[in-house]
């Protein structure tokens, strides 16, 4: 154990000790300087003088806590550097890491509420090891978890605001799914999101987020990157990316349900509005009530996805973000056996689908008049309003419409098709349809000869097959 020498200078003010009581959630650190330099400078955490004296020398110290009673005077006398290692134990309290400061401690449970305090270009707070029950927040400054576990019993498990964060194995636990079951979100009882994240970066390798209520994770604004994430047994959305930029890669989204409660419409996978740009790369998503990935007003590129067994589109696509950009690019994708489309679009923009396969879609029931009309197409596009690029394109046993073409809306659309196949054993199913758009000749689209013959038929007829409505997107206002 490294010598714990003494290496402060406390200020007295009427022969009392000023010990560090630190500020509210998410300490916004900035450091605080007297032109008189007496007393010492202090950290400002949220605008509170917390009497953290800058008279720190010597090398860094290991303050080891084997009491409860020892660890918030352990943390109030630590220096940026120091490390507050936690025996294995479990210890009740409301606790805030000082800037710089690491709080470590394998096996050792925190109960309560867990702030770190940051510093704009100081140095990094950090968490190693710990487990915390109740919740954890942050702003402001660099920060790194490693091997942290948050128990979140209600409101938001992890909060970060303006925070550059870098992760090493998170795991966020909320409600077990069949003890949630919501008949509404309230903040005061329930897990409303796993992970919240605004601003700043956000780098993780190794997340997973269990059992939220509302939202499992929030990106928003922000700059992010997330590999080998899970986001498992939720109620409402997995991930949402508002604005910024979100790069996933190995993300597993899975078991996400739809609420009673009207604000939990419907659940959905991931989604990404707000003019966010999405990447990802071998993501999956499977299980959801909902929609598995919904783009509303943004962008997204998808290498190799994974997307089946979900109650709604695979892919949903509308209101693109900008002309001129691929609003969706998929590349080696697997759909299959979503619901009312594989991949939905509408207004979408540049759409390039290369390589992917669409499969026995199921119905999903679309109003028409008062009667619903059930839905199961493997490529629904509508009001097309740029590019639309298939290459590679195998869209098998989608029972109602291999392709539809709905040019209701349309806003000079172009077309560049080649090697798309349409195959499916229903007998009443179409295979290349195209409505309300005249003259649009698919040449590079092979339909088996039967489903050609109903194509034929159901041009002949006039008939207008309904498509799905435009949806809302979830927003990151509701965890606030």
């Amino acid at each position: 154990m490294p010598e714990q020498t003494t290496r402060r200078r406390w200020p007295r003010f009427g022969g009392w000790l000023l010990w560090a009581v630190w500020g509210a959630a998410g300490c916004d650190s900035t450091h605080v300087g007297n032109p008189q330099d007496e007393p010492p400078a202090v950290y400002r955490c949220d605008g509170a003088d917390v009497g953290v004296p800058l008279a720190c020398d010597g090398p860094p110290l290991e303050k080891p806590v084997t009491a409860e009673a020892d660890l918030l005077p352990t943390l109030a006398s630590a220096c940026p550097g120091d490390t507050v290692r936690l025996a294995e134990a479990t210890y009740t309290a409301d606790v805030d890491v000082p800037p710089g400061v690491t709080l470590a401690g394998a096996g050792a449970t925190v109960v309560g509420t867990t702030r770190a305090c940051l510093q704009a270009g100081g140095p990094r707070t950090a968490l190693l090891g710990v487990t915390l029950r109740g919740a954890f927040s942050a702003r402001g400054g660099p920060l790194k978890l490693a091997e942290v576990t948050v128990e979140a019993a209600r409101g938001v498990g992890v909060q970060l605001t303006d925070a550059e964060t870098e992760v090493e194995t998170l795991t966020v636990l909320g409600l077990p799914l069949e003890a949630a079951a919501p008949q509404a979100i309230d903040p005061a009882r329930t897990p409303v999101a796993g992970v919240l994240v605004e601003g700043g970066t956000f780098a993780a390798d190794g997340l997973r987020v269990e059992g939220s209520v509302g939202f499992g994770v929030v990106l928003r604004e922000v700059e992010s990157t997330v590999v080998d994430g899970v986001v498992e047994r939720f109620w409402g959305t997995g991930v949402l990316v508002e604005g910024g930029q979100a790069t996933l890669t190995e993300v597993q989204v899975d078991d996400g349900r739809t609420g009673s409660d009207v604000s939990l419409v419907r659940a959905f996978g991931v989604v990404a509005s707000a003019g966010a740009a999405l990447t990802t790369s071998d993501l999956q998503v499977q299980g959801v009530d909902g929609v598995g990935v919904l783009q509303v007003g943004a962008t997204g590129a998808h290498r190799q996805p994974t997307v089946r067994d979900n109650g709604g589109p695979g892919f949903w696509v509308q209101d693109a973000a900008d002309r001129g950009v691929a609003g969706l690019s998929v590349t080696g994708g697997t759909l299959i056996a979503n619901a009312g489309a594989g991949i939905a679009l509408r207004d979408a923009g540049d759409v390039v689908i290369a390589d992917t396969t669409v499969e026995a879609t199921g119905a999903l029931l679309a109003l028409d008049g008062i009667d619903p009309t059930p839905v199961a197409d493997g490529l629904q596009v509508t009001a097309p309003s740029g590019l639309l690029a298939l290459r590679g394109l195998q869209l098998l046993d989608n029972p109602r419409a291999g392709l539809l073409i709905d040019g209701e809306g349309a806003d000079a659309p172009t077309f560049d098709v080649a090697q798309v196949t349409v195959r499916s054993a229903v007998d009443d199913a179409l295979g290349a349809y195209v409505q309300r758009l005249d003259d649009l000749e698919l040449d590079g689209v092979t339909v088996e000869p039967d489903l050609a013959a109903n194509d034929a038929a159901a041009e002949a007829e006039g008939r207008v097959l309904e498509v799905l409505e435009p949806t809302a997107a979830p927003a990151a206002d509701a965890v606030e």
